[in-house]
Order: structure tokens, then C-alpha cells, then sequence
């Protein structure tokens, strides 16, 4: 490669080529190399499912007779990452003798639903522990929603027996009131719905399309990358030490 003058700092384009030409089994082996080690990366990926489970959320209906979830969406979305999930999670690796899961956990509420989807991608040898792991966090969620359940019947009811005993004695327009409140009550005994779990960690029916091709192309993209800056590495300490050779 042409020697730029002391006072220039500028290389040409031309000389840039020269360099990788001069160089470019550096540049191959290194891009081979890389490239090599991201093909290796990407076959050993192991095959990876779904494993979903759905929670859906307990009911009431109000006086209007609308039905509507015992606890709003955000809550039970929010009570199941910051409350149920972390004790379960943590009464797991108690029980387990482990310091970490391996997995992740991931919650979201299903749009125009009352429904929590709760998702784990992993492979099938994790299967048994994602499903313990699911179910537990989710009875814990169900059994706090079937606590709730009972508290509002029990207020309903209290109620209920209230507006009946009234209306045994009661005659006239106060009677009709009565009759209507007992009827209202009852229906609201009658809307109440438990949480349910219809789903616990069941595999999807096809694997996770594994990026294999897109971890090869970044694979031979650093390969390049990485040949290049050892080719003009390489190029500069060859300069470095011509020019102390030449002060010598």
C-alpha cells in the first residue's frame, strides 16, 4: 500500500482495496470463523412450544342487571404480576431448592374478554414445572377471587333474608318496593359467576419458528464486520512498525 506523507492523514479508496486484497485471507477465515460459530449457535437451539393457560375472571350482576368482573381487568392482571405470581414463583424454588426458574412467565388480558392469558415459551422437557408453576400462581389468584365471591354473597344474602322478612309484614305500595328488592336480589344471587381456570399450560400444536436464518445473516454480517477490522488492525501495526523501523 502506498505510504501516505507524514503530514497526511488521507487514504485513499484504491488503498483501502489493496489492503483487503493483500489481506484477504484474514478477512475469509475470520468471516468463516464467525460464521461458523452463528450456524453451530443457531442449530443447537432447542425446540420450543407455547404453553398457555386462561383464567377467567369471576362475575356479578348489578342492579341494572349488566355483568360485569368481581374485580376490574387492571386489577387482576396487576394482582397476578406483583402478588400471586412472585409468591408462587417463590414457594417454587423454595420447594425446588433452586435459585432460579429457567423460564419466564409473561400475563396479558385478552382484548373484548375477561380473560387473563398466561404464557410460557420453553421447551418440552420443561413442560411438568411450567405447568406447576401456572397452576399454582393461578389458584392463588382464583382462590382470592372465590374469597371475594363469597364475602359479596354472603353481603347479598344478608340482604336477601333482610328485604324477606320485611316483606312478611308489609302491605300496599311497601310490599310492592319489597317484593321488587327481593326479586332484584335474587337475581343478583343468581348472576354470581366464579372465576374459573379452563386452561392450565396447554402446548400449542406447533413449535415456535426458531430465527435460525436471521441469527446466520447477523452471524455473517459480524463475521464481515469483524474480518475487515482485523485485515486493517493487521495493515496498521505492519505500518506502525515499518515506520519505527525506518526511524531506527
Amino acid at each position: 500500500m502506498a505510504n501516505p506523507s507524514p503530514d497526511s492523514d488521507e487514504i485513499s479508496l484504491v488503498d483501502l482495496a489493496v489492503t483487503v486484497v493483500r489481506h484477504w485471507l484474514l478477512l475469509l477465515g475470520t468471516f468463516l470463523i464467525v460464521t461458523a460459530a452463528a450456524v453451530g449457535y443457531a442449530l443447537m437451539q432447542t425446540t420450543a412450544y407455547h404453553y398457555t393457560s386462561l383464567f377467567q375472571f369471576a362475575e356479578y350482576q348489578d342492579a341494572e342487571g349488566a355483568r360485569l368482573p368481581l374485580v376490574a381487568a387492571g386489577g387482576v392482571l396487576g394482582q397476578f404480576n406483583v402478588q400471586h405470581l412472585p409468591a408462587a414463583t417463590r414457594a417454587y424454588l423454595e420447594e425446588t431448592q433452586r435459585e432460579r426458574v429457567g423460564f419466564d412467565v409473561s400475563a396479558e388480558l385478552l382484548s373484548d374478554t375477561r380473560i387473563l392469558r398466561v404464557r410460557t415459551t420453553t421447551s418440552p422437557e420443561r413442560e411438568d414445572e411450567v405447568e406447576a408453576l401456572h397452576l399454582a400462581a393461578l389458584t392463588r389468584l382464583e382462590s382470592a377471587q372465590q374469597q371475594r365471591l363469597e364475602r359479596l354473597e354472603a353481603s347479598l344474602q344478608q340482604r336477601l333474608d333482610a328485604a324477606e322478612a320485611g316483606l312478611a309484614d308489609a302491605s300496599g305500595e311497601r310490599a310492592s318496593q319489597l317484593a321488587a328488592r327481593v326479586a332484584e336480589l335474587e337475581a343478583q344471587l343468581a348472576g354470581l359467576v366464579p372465576a374459573e381456570l379452563s386452561e392450565v399450560a396447554t402446548r400449542s400444536s406447533e413449535p415456535v419458528a426458531q430465527r435460525t436464518g436471521l441469527i446466520i445473516a447477523l452471524g455473517a454480517m459480524l463475521g464481515l464486520m469483524l474480518g475487515l477490522m482485523a485485515v486493517f488492525v493487521r495493515q496498521f501495526a505492519h505500518s506502525v512498525r515499518q515506520s519505527l523501523h525506518k526511524r531506527a
